[in-house]
């Protein structure tokens, strides 16, 4: 069984590599990106006088078709992947799950958001929350489409902030007790005062977490989250 529960897990890497081969194979031409490269530098010229910094990004990358770039990111989630795979507890695999559509599509949903997102240190982020979605623990979980679009907007600043709170939360161990005030600033060794309001605006906007009169607290959302993307 513990061998089957391998092969399934490792599934998804052989089919997404011939997958990803597919896509470069048939992808646009160099000459489209530079169709598209020249026609916004005429735009830029035309309305600033200047070529826009993104324009000299967009020349850089083009050369590499910027599939390289997605290729490299997909490869190191597989690799942080595999890594995981070799010391997961296989009692701990819901086999029935791993085998339903609903984690076939969240595998995908995750290589999409990963191969997308310019951020390359939140790929161990994307690694531990697939990991544990194949596990009991998680498995049963409600709304995982959701932690997963929450996680590819969140900037590595916000999940510092959210994993602060978190830690905080587990230190006071005591749900009547806020886990911290709105002029507080968890992080101030770390980030200023302005990206932290920031942060925690956009967290308490989200969902993660919970901002009564100036009390402040994460929430079972928030817990949730965290728990996923930084625990295997």
């Amino acid at each position: 069984m513990a061998n089957y529960a391998h092969e399934v897990i490792m599934m998804p890497h052989d089919l997404v590599k011939n997958n990803i081969e597919i896509l470069y194979e048939t992808a646009p031409d160099v000459e489209v990106y530079n169709n598209i490269f020249n026609e916004l530098g005429i735009f830029f010229k035309t309305y600033t006088k200047g070529k826009f910094p993104a324009i000299a990004a967009l020349s850089a990358l083009r050369e590499d078709k910027l599939f390289k770039v997605e290729e490299k990111r997909l490869n190191s989630l597989l690799s942080a992947l595999q890594e995981k795979v070799d010391r997961l507890d296989k009692d701990n695999i819901d086999y029935k799950f791993i085998r339903t559509e609903e984690f076939a599509r969240i595998v995908f949903d995750s290589f999409g958001k990963v191969s997308k997102d310019y951020r390359e240190g939140k790929i161990k982020y994307y690694a531990n929350l697939l990991i544990n979605y194949t596990t009991v623990t998680f498995s049963k979980d409600f709304y995982k489409e959701g932690i997963i679009e929450s996680l590819s907007k969140l900037s590595m600043e916000h999940i510092l902030v959210l994993d602060t709170i978190y830690n905080k939360h587990l230190e006071i161990n005591d749900e009547k007790i806020r886990d911290f005030e709105e002029q507080d600033n968890l992080c101030k060794d770390i980030i200023s005062m302005d990206i932290w309001e920031i942060c925690v605006n956009t967290l308490c906007s989200d969902g993660f977490i919970r901002q009564v009169l100036g009390n402040c607290s994460i929430t079972n959302y928030g817990l949730k989250c965290i728990e996923l993307i930084k625990n295997h």
